[in-house]
């Protein structure tokens, strides 16, 4: 069963249909699997985005700032919503919060290069995106982190980073935040960068790298292709907060190893799965964007679970790079993982006896094989993860 959702922001089309169903994974744990799907001859105009750039201009990044400026500047063509250009040497300075396309921001002249400052830059382009979701509360706010990352003025990062979380859930709890980080030279230290991102980022985008790297023109331009096509593979969806009803025992699990949350941002691409792990018994509906959806019963399937876990990993991986402690999300993989053993152990004693299976309802050898492999590398990444923590 499908549901019309028609509150959504002017920038987006009516009649936009959203299909929600769940099935259990194990005892207490489920699988809540969204998709939008778009009526025939209609398409969904691009939700409101903008581009927020934080600069290093420090003496270390030699040409790589003007070069980055230049190569990157090509994002803003994406947005949709006046966007902001932060540089930070021994200061950090917002350049402009009114730029509209990419020769706008190539044209800037940027300041003459010193010290590194990374919490004052990380603070003005965070505050751009703040400022942005006073003027429109649904606004997508990508913040693209460009520096080699070696710190030595200024308050710690650390300390801002965490100033910056504390303020943003207090002062806009719905912000929704996309977090770029690029490391630029041979030499890059972002580990501040990752850290930024895991504390900051409230919509991960799917398809994205924690972090990429460039030491010279020609891998910036090669960064530049691979940002574009990820964020075209987002293209065609939007923003949607989900939400458990009150009266439901259920939650969303957001964060590993982090209490269940009764409501998220997360990205829904049309005609394609999302997948959320929800934790306590399956509700009969959820909301999306304060519209009541029924959850139907669904099917156990090998490859969303699969999905679901290995983007969970992913997040878990992002939090090690950056130097936080991973063994409480590690452990709270247990559940999912056991259950889906327990699921492909079934499959096997049905194929053994010449019945159909459950696990793999409905797949050819081909798809059997590649399932087969999508959960051999989620749980070998586990066990990696298990030893490493």
């Amino acid at each position: 069963m499908s549901t019309t959702v028609r509150d959504k922001p002017p920038t987006e089309k009516a009649d936009l249909r959203v299909s929600v169903s769940s099935f259990q994974v194990s005892d207490g744990c489920h699988v809540l699997v969204l998709c939008q799907h778009v009526n025939a001859g209609q398409t969904r105009s691009q939700q409101p985005l903008a581009m927020h750039f934080c600069l290093d201009n420090s003496s270390s990044m030699g040409s790589s700032s003007q070069r980055a400026q230049i190569c990157f500047s090509e994002l803003i063509s994406l947005a949709n919503l006046p966007c902001s250009f932060t540089v930070f040497g021994s200061d950090a300075t917002r350049l402009s919060s009114s730029i509209t396309s990419p020769g706008q921001m190539r044209d800037i002249k940027l300041p003459s290069q010193s010290m590194t400052n990374i919490g004052g830059g990380l603070r003005l382009m965070m505050g751009a995106a703040m400022s942005m979701y006073k003027t429109d509360p649904h606004a997508h706010n990508i913040l693209v982190f460009l520096s080699d990352g070696h710190n030595n003025c200024g308050t710690h990062p650390k300390v801002v980073i965490k100033e910056l979380q504390d303020e943003m859930r207090k002062k806009t709890p719905g912000i929704r935040v996309s977090f770029l980080v690029v490391g630029v030279s041979s030499n890059s230290n972002t580990s501040f960068g990752m850290q930024a991102k895991v504390a900051l980022e409230t919509v991960p985008l799917e398809g994205m790298l924690p972090i990429y790297f460039c030491s010279d023109a020609r891998e910036m331009q090669g960064v530049l292709d691979e940002l574009v096509a990820g964020l075209h593979l987002n293209s065609g969806g939007g923003v949607t907060r989900i939400a458990v009803p009150e009266t439901s025992s259920a939650g969303l699990v957001v964060g590993l190893g982090e209490p269940s949350a009764a409501s998220t941002e997360c990205y829904l691409r049309a005609e394609r799965p999302t997948v959320l792990f929800l934790e306590g018994e399956r509700p009969e509906e959820v909301l999306i964007d304060g519209v009541a959806v029924p959850v139907e019963p669904a099917v156990f399937s090998h490859t969303l679970v699969t999905d679901a876990i290995m983007g969970h990993i992913g997040q878990v991986r992002i939090r090690k790079v950056s130097g936080n402690d991973v063994q409480a999300q590690v452990d709270a993989l247990e559940p999912w993982l056991n259950g889906l053993e327990e699921c492909i152990a079934a499959e096997r004693a049905w194929l053994t006896s010449n019945q159909t299976g459950i696990v793999f309802h409905n797949m050819g050898p081909a798809d059997r094989i590649r399932a087969a492999k999508a959960t051999a590398t989620a749980l070998l990444s586990v066990r990696e993860l298990r030893h490493e923590a």
